[in-house]
């Protein structure tokens, strides 16, 4: 096959082991970290990991940063972990707006933003203000006071959080959406990198360990490694809540960002259904 690889962008988020000649694309909120610990328990080593663990003891390495990468996505076992659009959307928020671990670092970096964007930015527009109803005037002074506020201390909303997200579609900036919820076909790119295995997040434990059985086929492991059960916590059901909440017009928004990793990985759009957003896959 002859594959031209533009490094700047399709291998940015494609991690590599040469040790088991695989290679994998990372999308957060899909599984990502639990297949690093995997990786690393492969190559012998139990401890906390973080990037430059990685790197010293060669778990992953990203083709970005490296050479011969050709070589390696034309021979490497590649597999890539998909996950409903929006229930991964959902598992971002939990963990990195409204969790306990990652709020206070995601909260500094967003809260503000999403608070300028959805309520002050065109609102307090000379021309645009003298135009707003007392009610709304009396909202933008709310906004602004919150804005005092230490940024994890913001509480940003499932529906402030969505409104700010389709924002970057109102304003055609898809391409600066933060890696944990941009959509796993710009991130991948799986139209120019062929993937050999497709593990569907629904099934992660019994895919996961499939792919863990052929990779160990010419790596003997004694004992060999499993895959341990994968906790699902932003359920089907969770995610359904959560945009019981959210209004059509955004649904449909989002639906327009997320619409090739609907088409690729056969889930139905329920955006009509105030219930049923985040439903099963196709069975066609």
């Amino acid at each position: 096959m002859n594959y031209k690889l533009n490094v700047g962008s399709d291998a940015y988020f494609i991690r590599f082991n040469d040790d088991y000649e695989v290679l994998n694309c990372v999308v957060p909120k899909a599984g990502s970290r639990t297949w690093a610990n995997k990786f690393a328990n492969m190559l012998k080593y139990d401890g906390e990991l973080n990037y430059s663990i990685m790197q010293k003891y060669n778990i992953f390495e990203y083709l970005s940063q490296s050479t011969d990468t050709a070589r390696r996505v034309q021979t490497y076992t590649k597999f890539i972990i998909y996950r409903h659009p929006l229930e991964r959307l959902v598992s971002a928020y939990g963990d990195k707006m409204a969790g306990n671990r990652n709020k206070f670092n995601f909260a500094v970096q967003y809260a503000k933003q999403i608070i300028t964007v959805n309520y002050l930015e065109d609102n307090t527009k000379a021309g645009n203000y003298a135009k707003l109803s007392l009610e709304e005037k009396q909202e933008i002074k709310k906004q602004q006071q919150r804005m005092k506020l230490p940024g994890a201390e913001l509480n940003i909303t499932f529906l402030e959080f969505v409104t700010w997200v389709t924002s970057f579609l109102d304003k055609n900036m898809l391409y600066a959406l933060d890696i944990h919820w941009t959509p796993v076909t710009k991130l991948c790119n799986p139209c120019v990198t062929f993937y050999d295995i497709l593990i569907d997040h629904d099934f992660i434990n019994e895919e996961s360990q499939i792919l863990v059985d052929y990779l160990q086929e010419n790596k003997k492991s004694n004992p060999p490694i499993y895959f341990e059960e994968y906790p699902r916590i932003a359920t089907r059901d969770k995610c359904n809540e959560y945009f019981r909440r959210i209004p059509q017009n955004l649904r449909e928004k989002l639906h327009k960002i997320y619409l090739n990793d609907f088409i690729l990985f056969g889930y139905t759009y329920n955006g009509d259904s105030q219930d049923y957003a985040c439903e099963e896959k196709n069975s066609d």
